[in-house]
């Protein structure tokens, strides 16, 4: 006769577990559940996934003079690897209008003064100047931006970018991704078909104050609900609606308590476009390294 325990196990039917034999275990299923440990992950079927081949991302900047914005995206600089930059350029005034005029000259400055540059003689539509550059030597240098417009000059400069021998050394020092799952995206072409600026948040004396207080422009201060809020532009193309802590007013300004840090960059005329745009759910997809 069988012992008892045998026939218990057949009669129940035995379930065993090879999790150090084999160097992995199962779920109730039979399914593997050993990704961490074995270092490879499977998807419902069972079927090895294989994980995503690392790639360069864009690199976007926006800087501002007196006169200009820009903003731009290009990926990590790689020696005798082609580099395109769709750059955008924003005349500044009481309203952002598309430099549609102009030429615009790009230059790779080292630090003992060797220079590689390439002109873009127009604007391939208004606002928007394409250049392509080829870097030569790896190291780090100064991007400069000099801008010819039939009203002015300026010069616009993105320090201490890196030329990189091989593409794997660029992916080895990118930054990991940043959330900006809140982020509204709102483009160039969008903001320059209306009347569109905005303004840094400054610390100025207002009239009933007896010491300077961080303030934006009262243009920028909207209300719903009986919540105060304003769109920050984080990039050149991406906003937040940020709820607002406000305190004293003067009419042309008023007090930011909490909400905002000094020189993030308030939109002041368009931001009920924003509002309509971030409502319709129809916000067109960027990206500008073509």
């Amino acid at each position: 006769m069988l012992p008892l325990a045998a026939l218990f196990c057949i009669l129940l039917g035995c379930t065993h577990s090879h999790d150090v034999e084999s160097g992995h275990a199962h779920d109730a299923a039979g399914g593997h559940v050993n990704d961490a440990a074995g270092g490879h992950a499977h998807d419902a079927q069972g079927n090895h996934i294989t994980p995503a081949e690392p790639t360069l991302k864009p690199l976007p900047y926006t800087l501002y003079t007196d006169k200009t914005e820009l903003f731009v995206e290009f990926k990590p600089l790689i020696v005798g690897q082609e580099s395109r930059f769709a750059a955008h350029f924003t005349a500044l005034g009481d309203l952002f209008k598309a430099i549609g005029e102009g030429s615009v000259t790009l230059s790779l400055v080292g630090a003992s003064g060797e220079k590689q540059s390439i002109t873009a003689d127009k604007p391939e539509v208004p606002g928007i100047f394409r250049l392509r550059m080829t870097p030569e030597k790896v190291g780090i240098y100064n991007l400069v931006f000099d801008i010819k417009t039939p009203a002015y000059t300026d010069k616009i400069t993105i320090e201490k970018v890196e030329v990189f021998a091989d593409e794997k050394t660029a992916i080895g020092k990118q930054e990991p991704a940043k959330g900006g799952g809140s982020d509204i995206t709102y483009l160039k072409a969008q903001a320059w078909k209306v009347e569109f600026a905005n303004a840094p948040a400054v610390k100025v004396l207002l009239k009933s104050g007896t010491k300077p207080t961080l303030v934006i422009p009262s243009s920028a201060l909207l209300e719903e609900k009986g919540v105060f809020y304003a769109y920050v532009q984080t990039q050149g193309e991406s906003f937040q609606k940020r709820e607002l802590k406000t305190g004293a007013s003067d009419g042309k300004n008023v007090q930011v308590i909490s909400g905002i840090a000094e020189g993030e960059r308030v939109v002041t005329k368009g931001a009920y476009q924003i509002k309509l745009s971030a409502a319709s759910g129809t916000l067109p997809a960027h990206g500008h390294e073509h």
